[in-house]
């Protein structure tokens, strides 16, 4: 079985993996480090958010197999109290470069009233302790709470055409 590799901008530690520092992390580049090119634009429209922020860390996950057409990117970033996880998975496949985005932010409150407030996201279904909903542009967000704080995970995908 083949381990998963972890690498990231940095300065390596003994281990299979180190950590970008804050604001020095660039995914275009991290994901270019690792043979996964012709997606820029995809990447960085993904992480547009993160890349203003001046606190992030990233991580690019590949196999050594596959990491010329199949790698996954994390960051978090923001500040304490307002932090914001994200993942995405990039694939590239006949002539295109596709992704599936995860992010996650927590709000204080009961996700069912922040659910209803939401001007955005309808209430589609629940299971499980989640409230699913989704916007009129695809995008699922699920609501599950946690105590006193409501998760909000959002996914959605999106494809854009290989850079030659």
């Amino acid at each position: 079985m083949k381990l998963l590799r972890i690498a990231t901008t940095g300065i390596f530690a003994a281990s299979l993996y180190g950590t970008a520092f804050a604001g020095d992390a660039n995914p275009i580049e991290m994901a270019r480090q690792v043979g996964f090119v012709g997606c820029d634009s995809l990447i960085g429209s993904t992480f547009e958010q993160a890349l203003k922020s001046s606190d992030r860390r990233f991580s690019v996950n590949y196999f050594d197999e596959t990491a010329k057409t199949s790698i996954d990117l994390l960051v978090t970033f923001g500040k304490t109290g307002d932090t914001v996880w994200q993942t995405a998975h990039f694939e590239k496949n006949g002539g295109y470069c596709y992704s599936v985005v995860q992010s996650m932010i927590a709000e204080e409150g009961n996700c069912a009233g922040l659910l209803n407030k939401d001007q955005y996201f309808k209430y589609e279904d629940d299971s499980a302790g989640a409230l699913w909903s989704k916007n009129k542009g695809g995008v699922t967000k699920l609501f599950i709470q946690s105590s006193n704080s409501c998760n909000q995970i959002f996914v959605q995908s999106d494809k854009q055409k290989i850079a030659k």
